[in-house]
Order: C-alpha cells, then sequence, then structure tokens
C-alpha cells in the first residue's frame, strides 16, 4: 500500500486532487477475460492498460482493480465500513456487457471499440412450468426454459430465470437486435469465477433517456441464488449509509466498470452538479457532472452518488450522466 495514503484530505475535492499522485498502481500484469476474447486474436484485447490508447482515460491511471480496492482509498471523511460494503455490493451487481463484434455488427458501430460496454442487474424473475413466483402465466407461453442448451435439448429445464439487465440505449445498436450481447456476471478479478450468459435478448430501449434493458434467460440455479443473495445484501446496506449521508454536503461518486473488458475497476471521484439540457426530450431528465475517470468501454456503467435520492439512476455515456426519478 502507498504510504502517502495516510496524508488526510480534508474534503472530497481536496482528495480527488491529489488522487491520481496517491493511488497510481502497476497495471503490468492486468490479465483480461480468456473465456471471451474482447474481438479477435488480431485486436488490441491482450494488451494492458498502458500499451491501449484510450480517448476518455490515457493512462487509466485512476481506475483501482476491485480486488485491491480497500477502505483507505476512500476519501478520510468517507471511510465508513458500511458505504465500503456498498461500494462491494454495487461492484458486485456490476455486469459486463459483450457485443458479439461480427462485420455486420462492427460496420455500423461509430467507434470501432464500442462493443464492450457494463451494465447492472436489476431484476429477476423465476418461472416454474411456465409460471413466475406472483403466480404469472410467460408472456411467451413457454413452459420450459429458452436458453441455448435448453431450446435444442430434449429435457429442457422446466425452472429457469429471467434477469434483466440495466444498461444505456447507446449499447442496443437495434430495438429489434436478438442475441447480440453476452453478459458477463461477477467478473470481479482475472481468476474469479464468472458466470457467462450468452443468450441475451433486447427487452426495450428509451433512446430519449439512454436506457436499456436486456433479458437474460438462464437455468443455472447457483447464478439465481448468488443474485438473490445479493439483493438482500443490497437492500440491507443502501439504507444504512442513505441514512448517513443524505444531509451531507458533499458528495462522493464512485464507478465500477470494465475498462477495455478487464475485469472490474473502481474510480473514485465528486459530483458537479445537475444541469437541464436544452434538447432534453423528458422534462423530468436531467443531467449531471461527475469526476470518477470513465474509458470508453465504461459505457452503461451505474454512476453512484452516495446520499443523493432514493431512486437514482444514472448511466455513463459520453460526458455527463443521465438521471432517472
Amino acid at each position: 500500500m502507498n504510504p502517502d495514503i495516510e496524508h488526510s484530505e480534508s474534503t472530497i475535492e481536496d482528495f480527488h486532487r491529489k488522487f491520481e499522485k496517491l493511488f497510481t498502481y502497476d497495471d503490468s500484469d492486468v490479465t483480461f477475460d480468456r473465456v471471451l476474447p474482447r474481438v479477435s486474436e488480431d485486436d488490441e484485447g491482450g494488451q494492458c492498460f498502458q500499451n491501449v490508447a484510450c480517448q476518455r482515460s490515457p493512462n487509466h491511471s485512476k481506475f483501482i482493480p476491485l480486488e485491491m480496492f480497500r477502505i483507505a482509498h476512500l476519501p478520510e471523511n468517507h471511510r465508513d465500513y458500511d458505504l465500503y460494503e456498498l461500494l462491494k455490493v454495487v461492484a458486485d451487481l456490476t455486469v459486463k456487457v459483450k457485443a458479439k463484434a461480427d462485420r455486420t455488427f462492427r460496420s455500423r458501430m461509430r467507434y470501432t471499440r464500442m462493443h464492450t460496454g457494463c451494465g447492472r442487474l436489476w431484476n429477476m424473475i423465476k418461472y416454474t412450468d411456465g409460471v413466475n413466483q406472483l403466480g404469472q402465466p410467460h408472456r411467451g407461453s413457454s413452459k420450459t426454459c429458452r436458453c441455448f442448451r435448453c431450446r435444442y435439448s430434449d429435457k429442457p429445464s422446466h425452472i429457469w430465470w429471467e434477469i434483466y439487465v440495466e444498461t444505456a440505449a447507446n449499447l442496443a445498436l437495434d430495438d429489434k437486435d436478438k442475441n447480440l450481447s453476452t453478459c458477463v456476471f461477477f467478473y470481479n478479478s482475472s481468476d474469479s469465477p464468472k458466470f457467462v450468459v450468452d443468450d441475451v435478448t433486447v427487452h426495450g430501449v428509451h433512446r430519449d433517456i439512454n436506457t436499456c434493458m436486456l433479458k437474460c434467460t438462464t437455468c443455472k440455479p447457483r447464478l439465481a441464488e448468488k443474485i438473490e443473495q445479493l439483493w438482500r445484501r443490497f437492500d440491507d446496506v443502501w439504507h444504512r449509509v442513505h441514512e448517513k449521508y443524505a444531509g451531507s454536503a458533499e458528495k462522493l461518486a464512485f464507478l465500477v466498470s470494465h475498462p477495455l473488458g478487464s475485469s472490474k475497476h473502481v474510480s473514485v471521484g465528486v459530483w458537479g452538479g445537475t444541469y437541464q439540457s436544452e434538447n432534453d426530450i423528458i422534462d423530468e431528465s436531467q443531467s449531471l457532472t461527475y469526476s470518477p475517470c470513465t474509458c470508453s468501454d465504461s459505457y452503461g456503467a451505474y454512476i453512484y452518488i452516495v446520499g443523493y435520492e432514493w431512486g437514482l439512476g444514472g448511466w455513463h455515456q459520453l460526458n455527463k450522466l443521465e438521471l432517472k426519478y
């Protein structure tokens, strides 16, 4: 641990100004996803952060690997164990969204590297023989799991889950795109066990507020059990943190993402206030400036403002954060 980390920062702003000096790290041994290469063997997916040109963050020095993140990386007046636990839970909620990089897909991209992004777990529905836990029939009248494995199996599972992942609309090229994406859950470090779901469809897109919902179909009980436990942890710790920081004048902002398609990294900063865009279509849609460093592959990552308001939702897109109330 850098010994300078013990220096006191009286405010979040002071902390942010010193952040690059205090929390640089050697990322020369970063290991990327070996199961799902970023694009192809002739692409830049195997290179480390310092060897890849990135328009958003040239040296990625402010990204801290999740596995290395400690409570001391928070500003001194925010070094709270409940807040630290919340950050860890938010990290678990973060999902890597990988669009399949076929030629048609890449030719339609405005930026060649925008085939990887992030999202967050939003909801999960369990079905048994075509009926969910509320007693409602499946909207598609399915009686068995429709994941790839079950779809072509003589014995498809009669129990399955539909997992919804919220992300930015600019990761969905077409509202009717089907199976364009792969969602990778719990890719917290290079050697952590992760769940890969290939059966992903676009459930809905609202481009006016830059929101997209992906639906992942799976019959993996271990994945579903882990998500259920995660919901309970999040609900508990979020309320505790909100009660502590709701009245705070200083708003800490943090983001968990998969920069350059790697395992999860954390960036910390401050919020810079809200403003109304002249081009906003929906009256309630506002924008929020923020300082945590981002990467091209941070698109869709959820940015958390500690102690802001219940129901806050935000997705990193270009240079601002879209809020949803």
